[in-house]
């Protein structure tokens, strides 16, 4: 039965997901076949940002040769800070408590059988003996 509606679905043309539509986005957008086609207005205007920015990153300008960049100030904190968190969670999780149901049950079986020989031994030991 699912192989059949799978197979109907597939052949007929597929207007709206099959799943829910998300935050009620219309299904151009979110499969972004409705986007129109680049015009050339747009690009006239993609390059001249393009020049405007020398497509350098944050549009800084490379310095002269031998000058170095002064940093910002978060930028001295940084690299202590990162380094130091990871060093603590690598602490921290490689010094974690490791639980697993196999380890709590032999721990409870050794406290059980260790209250069960403080009341007075095992039952089974009681009758061995009587034979």
């Amino acid at each position: 039965m699912l192989t059949t509606r799978l197979g109907r679905a597939m052949s007929t043309r597929v207007t709206r997901p099959m799943c829910v539509m998300t935050q009620g986005l219309p299904i151009s957008i979110r499969w972004a076949s409705g986007l129109p086609a680049r015009t050339p207005e747009r690009t006239a205007e993609l390059e001249r940002l393009a020049e405007e920015h020398n497509g350098f990153l944050f549009g800084e300008i490379p310095l002269p040769e031998g000058q170095s960049r002064e940093w910002e100030d978060w930028e001295y904190i940084y690299p202590p800070m990162m380094g130091g968190g990871f060093f603590l969670y690598f602490v921290l999780y490689s010094c974690r408590p490791y639980y697993d149901m196999d380890e709590w049950a032999r721990a409870e079986a050794l406290k059980r059988l260790a209250a069960n020989e403080v009341e007075g031994g095992d039952e089974n030991e009681d009758e061995d003996e009587d034979e």
